[in-house]
């Protein structure tokens, strides 16, 4: 099984928790800007309006700059790393995922510092070992489940473009009180879904 690089996603996630705090400081900067614009106007402060209108702008659109450009650089990475995990997984354990099956249904559980999917009532499941993120976060949960959900759609519908045929095909969320979350459908009555699809014809 693939092994993810602890100590290069530790360095990821300093640079995404820095454009965490700066969005917070934009928060912060902008609440301060209201209060302190109001209060200026109010009592007609001269010094305070300019702040106001001068220093705190200015300071909002760095910390909008800072947020922006680490989330886009480390986020988007770490997002990656994840994807290419549960690609690389799911490729490893192609078998499990029982392809030869006309109807399929996968529970995708996500806990804090693993993954794993079960397909129908197989005893067998797919695990995938994010220990290297640490605790993952409530986001990086969320994109865990979306990054094999997404590869799912797109396994399944090139499968089916490629002459295979399945009836039904979908998965749903095993939430943290272990009960299913809304199913999803891949494929209906051996037609695909059209987001499913979309997601498909934009990995080609």
């Amino acid at each position: 099984m693939e092994e993810l690089n602890a100590e290069k996603i530790k360095k990821l996630k300093r640079g995404e928790a820095v454009g965490t705090t700066a969005t917070i400081v934009c928060c912060v900067i902008l609440a301060a800007f209201i209060v302190c614009f109001a209060i200026a106007q109010t009592k007609d402060i001269y010094m305070l309006r300019m702040i106001s209108i001068i220093l705190l702008p200015i300071l909002l659109l760095l910390a909008i700059g800072v947020s922006a450009y680490c989330n886009l650089k480390f986020g988007r990475e770490l997002n990656a790393i994840i994807k290419n995990h549960v690609k690389t997984v799911l490729i490893e354990n192609a078998q499990l995922m029982h392809p030869d099956r006309n109807v399929l249904s996968f529970g995708i559980t996500v806990k804090e510092k693993d993954a794993e999917i079960k397909v129908g009532n197989f005893k067998e499941s797919i695990k995938f070992d994010f220990s290297a993120f640490g605790k993952l976060s409530p986001m990086k949960k969320s994109a865990v489940a979306e990054a094999i959900a997404e590869r799912l759609n797109i396994t399944f519908c090139r499968m089916r473009d490629r002459g295979v045929h399945y009836n039904s095909v979908s998965y749903f969320r095993v939430n943290d009180n272990l009960k299913n979350g809304k199913v999803i459908y891949i494929i209906e009555n051996g037609q695909p879904d059209k987001r499913a699809y979309k997601t498909y014809l934009k990995s080609n």
